[in-house]
């Protein structure tokens, strides 16, 4: 085996993030993952992820951050069935990514240690679920047939859960919310912590929508994002103005 030279070497060290208890939380759509999209951007709790689709189809969920020099994943592409870095090419397999070939030393063995850090991902009614830790059993039934958009909301999502529990949506599972129209269909609502202050609010509905239903239900997700970071503001000039 070879040995690369230090400067090309140099590892981020990855030994500071501690598994947390493993539970299923909703990321994105599955249709975003298609062979043409590449690697796709998503978040778990504030944290980057880089997701893409391994040759059988699987879905693949990785910390959007290359071990060499830390580029983030979604500015490369994915080449032959592996994702290769934008910055040096370093690629890397599907499953427990591993690192399979350096372009610059094409004849060196690649030390099994060198790897992205890979985490728990899951399809489930059309939803890709990730998870930090093992986790015993599938993901919460949403009962959603068709997503059809995802937000971003400017709030907690603290905040985001109060407003919509305060119209009248029931919290079905853990970043699930139930019990509620878009539009005048049935809907659910997914969330995913994208930053401190960013919420995905993933909408689907219960049944197949009308064609012709579709403006109106988009603009009812509109008026729901107004609503909910408007809500958002309220508390945070309350609470400024508590202190004053």
């Amino acid at each position: 085996m070879h040995d690369l030279p230090l400067n090309d070497m140099t590892m981020i060290d990855m030994t500071t993030h501690l598994p947390a208890p493993g539970r299923w939380r909703p990321v994105l759509p599955a249709t975003s993952l298609t062979p043409s999209a590449g690697v796709v951007l998503g978040f778990l709790q504030g944290e980057e992820l880089a997701l893409w689709r391994a040759p059988d189809g699987s879905a693949q969920a990785w910390e959007n951050r290359c071990p060499h020099r830390g580029l983030r994943f979604t500015l490369g592409t994915v080449v032959d069935g592996r994702v290769a870095c934008g910055y040096h090419g370093w690629s890397f397999r599907a499953g427990d990514g591993r690192c399979m070939a350096i372009p610059a030393h094409p004849q060196m063995t690649v030390p099994r240690s060198i790897c992205a850090r890979t985490f728990h991902a899951v399809e489930a009614e059309g939803m890709v679920w990730v998870s930090r830790a093992p986790v015993a059993g599938a993901p919460p039934a949403t009962g959603v047939r068709t997503w059809v958009r995802t937000l971003g909301i400017r709030a907690s999502p603290a905040s985001v859960a109060q407003t919509l529990a305060g119209a009248g949506w029931r919290a079905a599972a853990p970043d699930v919310l139930a019990g509620g129209e878009i539009g005048g269909d049935a809907a659910v609502l997914l969330l995913t912590q994208a930053a401190d202050g960013l919420v995905l609010l993933h909408a689907g509905l219960v049944d197949a929508p009308d064609p012709a239903c579709l403006p109106q239900i988009h603009a009812a997700l509109r008026r729901l994002r107004g609503e909910l970071e408007a809500q958002a503001d309220l508390a945070i000039t309350g609470t400024e103005g508590a202190k004053q």
